[in-house]
């Protein structure tokens, strides 16, 4: 996608998609030929939120998945654990920012917005699809194993796995999941030739008038402001 092409996008979410494919085609090329090979690492977002003294706290999360391209604002979902620090912060203040970072580190996505609860469906589908190694740690992933000593934590995971061979359908209790409600995109991209680059786009939500309902009635109408920065 030409920087041309991104300033005539009507629909960041369209170029959000594209760029988070390139992204993971990358990273599997990079693990095929890597010695010795190993499967792709996952997409990684650095998402920011803001701590109850009101200065922002930064982590990397994956990307569980995106949705929406359309004129709708879209959904890019993340999970975590009830109980961890970023969901109580996002219940006190759902505000957020998350950046994605090319690996070769020549382009970068930062999305902000409003992260609201994922809906069961994107939650069952983000705990099946998560590693055998990952879907373990969501289950003991708590305060009381972070005390234990190494060995003891090292052989309590051996027994949680081996006491339960098949966790795909089985998320904890604790399994929370999250869709960043975007209304802002920021998408740069290096140039080795030249300047860097930025594409914003804004979400607007603006009344119109709908004439199936008649009285006066109003429709909200969803679109997106586009404007090329430099990087």
């Amino acid at each position: 996608m030409t920087d041309t092409m991104m300033s005539t996008l009507t629909d960041p979410m369209a170029a959000f998609d594209f760029w988070i494919e390139k992204f993971r085609d990358d990273l599997a090329h990079q693990a095929e030929h890597a010695w010795p090979p190993h499967p792709a690492p996952p997409v990684l977002m650095t998402l920011s939120t803001v701590g109850p003294d009101g200065y922002p706290r930064t982590r990397n999360v994956m990307v569980s998945s995106f949705t929406g391209t359309g004129t709708g604002s879209g959904r890019i979902c993340f999970h975590t654990d009830s109980r961890s620090e970023k969901a109580s912060q996002l219940e006190a203040n759902p505000r957020v920012s998350a950046t994605i970072l090319a690996p070769d580190r020549s382009r970068q996505i930062t999305v902000i917005g409003v992260a609201v609860p994922a809906t069961d469906e994107e939650n069952a589908t983000a705990y099946s699809n998560r590693s055998r190694y990952l879907q373990i740690l969501a289950w003991l992933n708590d305060d009381f194993q972070a005390l234990l000593p190494i060995d003891e934590r090292h052989r309590n995971w051996d027994a949680f796995g081996e006491a339960h061979p098949d966790l795909s359908d089985c998320p904890p209790s604790t399994w929370a999941g999250y869709a960043i409600i975007p209304r802002e995109f920021l998408f740069w991209q290096g140039d080795v030739d030249g300047p860097s680059q930025r594409t914003r786009f804004l979400h607007r939500s603006n009344p119109a008038p709908d004439p199936a309902a008649g009285n006066g009635a109003r429709h909200t109408t969803d679109t997106w402001t586009t404007e090329v920065l430099p990087g």
